[in-house]
């Protein structure tokens, strides 16, 4: 009989403990100053090295496009400009007329609006091909298929290379690569270029 009060006395004591425990608040760990500044300072390191490849990137693309010839109704130092606005809006989204207004608002310009969206336009479709080629070429693509908007705006020398292979590293004649609208009546191409994919990748 003792023994089944010493058992009951042990097993209440347990229940004590417990109910006590779950009573008290759960602590958080203290965010002391050290800390704070630990975080902050991996946030800052990891955005200047996004930054960072960011700028290499914008670099490798604005180098990737030298070859191709800058607008003739813009005075060279204001076409370079654009084209890095441009190649920037691969990773900020930003309109071609945002581009423009930019432009404007910065230099004097001896074209209308609608002519430097049109040529802001251009750059957009061009930064996003020299893109795109360098991505698929890490895969080891080697070309890719034209494709045109298909609709009545699109002009007779993109239409006639719809569907077509090319190199991504030849420059087709008789208005260039995808975006650079040298045939386009209005200067802005809107074709794109599809990657041939190895069979190697599944495809």
């Amino acid at each position: 009989m003792s023994n089944w009060w010493i058992f009951l006395a042990i097993a209440g004591f347990v229940i004590f403990l417990l109910s006590v425990r779950l009573k008290q608040p759960n602590q958080k760990k203290p965010v002391t100053r050290k800390n704070h500044n630990r975080v902050a300072s991996m946030k800052n390191s990891s955005g200047m090295r996004e930054a960072l490849q960011r700028e290499v990137e914008v670099s490798g693309l604005a180098k990737e496009l030298e070859s191709r010839p800058l607008s003739p109704k813009l005075p060279k130092h204001i076409a370079v400009e654009l084209r890095k606005l441009a190649i920037t809006t691969l990773w900020n989204g930003r309109r071609a007329e945002s581009i423009a207004s930019e432009i404007m608002k910065n230099h004097e310009v001896l074209i209308s609006k609608n002519d430097l969206n049109v040529i802001a336009g251009s750059e957009i479709f061009q930064a996003s091909f020299a893109h795109n080629a360098a991505r698929a070429k890490r895969v080891g693509s080697k070309y890719y298929i034209w494709r045109t908007s298909k609709d009545a705006a699109v002009c007779q020398a993109c239409a006639k290379k719809q569907g077509k292979r090319y190199s991504w590293d030849k420059r087709p004649r008789n208005g260039g690569y995808p975006g650079e609208g040298q045939c386009c009546p209005s200067g802005l191409c809107r074709c794109t270029a599809a990657a041939v994919i190895p069979d190697e990748f599944g495809v």
